[in-house]
């Protein structure tokens, strides 16, 4: 139950407060046609094969042999609107990772999922033209939400303001709360049909979504 959001096929009904914000510019749905999208992404991931389930293709492989990787992108474009492909890169596994170099018990470890290297690279090139329609339709406001948004610094430039905020409260001898957020369950505490429903609003294609 750990890993599970119990009520995730529960609706959340519907929100009179939430404006409906049409897009001036459409999702793009086509297959991947630029042999050069795909490889950016693989050029950008990292790490040993133990992060993958794959037992012959690693991101290694795919930067040294750039055969394969356009094999692979073929692949892609024929297989862009299947769905028993899309099921196949969602296929997980999971294992425990120590998280102390000396573990004496469970709670030492965490769970981590095991995801085909193929099906990473697929879903990064959705995620990257995701990413691409929200920034370029101002639904995201890049002044305040920069985590995890390529091409801006969200993490350094908060830690940035909290040290300036730190700094002056210590020269003005002023009292400052700074608070930690962090959620013990974040993928079973958050409904899933949130997440639905923000995508819906801001119009992402159907199958996109599913």
């Amino acid at each position: 139950m750990k890993h599970t959001q119990t009520k995730k096929e529960t609706p959340l009904g519907y929100c009179p407060r939430v404006e409906e914000e049409q897009p001036t510019i459409e999702f793009e749905t086509k297959e991947p046609t630029k042999y050069k999208k795909v490889k950016e992404v693989c050029e950008v991931k990292k790490g040993k094969n133990r992060i993958s389930t794959s037992q012959w293709c690693t991101i290694q492989s795919l930067q040294k042999c750039p055969k394969i990787l356009r094999k692979l992108w073929q692949l892609f474009r024929t297989l862009w609107k299947k769905e028993p492909f899309l099921k196949a890169g969602r296929r997980q596994k999971d294992a425990s990772y120590q998280k102390k170099k000396i573990q004496k018990d469970i709670s030492q470890f965490r769970t981590i999922s095991l995801l085909s290297v193929e099906g990473k690279i697929y879903f990064s090139v959705l995620a990257n033209r995701m990413t691409k329609y929200m920034v370029e339709n101002s639904y995201i406001d890049t002044s305040m939400q920069k985590g995890g948004i390529a091409g801006f610094s969200g993490c350094v430039e908060h830690t940035s303001v909290l040290s300036q905020l730190i700094h002056e409260a210590k020269t003005g001898k002023k009292n400052l709360a700074v608070v930690w957020l962090d959620l013990a369950n974040a993928y079973g505490s958050v409904p899933h049909k949130l997440i639905d429903m923000a995508m819906d609003h801001y119009h992402i294609p159907e199958h996109i979504r599913r």
